[in-house]
């Protein structure tokens, strides 16, 4: 489904202004929140998703992306669904990664690396190892805990072998596809550390790449 709307949207057929970003840091906690309404003109569905990251959630086992999706009735404005938005936001970034890399990643991609071992790094290696079923998958993350946790996720519930890399560096020197999903504030991935013909996906709510990779790269396609 995601693949569709990216081709509708590129046909005209899909009424999307652009988000509004609430900053909510006054409240002594880093947590923002995005209001992304959109119609969908060729099945007729209108909607909201408000979905923000809240930085102190995951001490408090809470997940960082909290939201919830609202559908409306185009004809009558009745609301038709309101519905979790933290499950819907997870796949659909994992999906976005997956179409990127099935249009644009080179042929024959085998090592893929995902920087960020959170829920939306989770999604991103499922869907990216549909694409690519016989590609090695290697996760870096500040936190061996959760690099730990991220292995036997999807050893266990998805059958999908994963390396464990110490550094980012590490994880990224020889990959087809790198995968950003952190929450990190200021550039940490390193231009001279991506091989040449590499598909970098910088799919975190910051920058994570240096300047310099991504103003220099053959082609740069934006997620709108």
């Amino acid at each position: 489904m995601v693949d569709t709307v990216f081709r509708e949207w590129g046909h005209g057929n899909v009424v999307m202004p652009p988000k509004v970003n609430l900053d909510m840091s006054r409240s002594g906690h880093s947590s923002w929140a995005n209001a992304m309404p959109a119609y969908l003109a060729f099945c007729n569905v209108g909607g909201l998703k408000w979905v923000g990251g809240y930085g102190s959630n995951p001490a408090r086992g809470l997940p960082y992306i909290m939201g919830v999706v609202v559908l409306t009735d185009p004809e009558t404005g009745h609301t038709l669904a309101v519905m979790d938005g933290v499950y819907i936001s997870d796949w659909r970034t994992g999906a976005s990664a997956g179409v990127a890399a099935k249009c644009l990643a080179r042929e024959g991609t085998g090592r893929i690396a995902v920087i960020g071992a959170g829920a939306q790094g989770r999604t991103a290696a499922v869907c990216l190892r549909e694409v690519f079923p016989v590609a090695h998958i290697t996760v870096a993350d500040i936190s061996e805990q959760r690099r730990l946790a991220f292995r036997a996720e999807m050893e266990e519930k998805y059958r999908l072998p994963v390396s464990l890399a110490p550094t980012v560096e590490a994880a990224v020197s020889d990959a087809d596809v790198v995968v950003l999903l952190t929450t990190a504030r200021e550039p940490f991935v390193n231009a001279e550390w991506i091989p040449e013909g590499c598909l970098t996906l910088a799919m975190g709510s910051y920058q994570q790449a240096q300047d310099r990779l991504i103003l220099d790269a053959d082609t740069i396609v934006v997620d709108c």
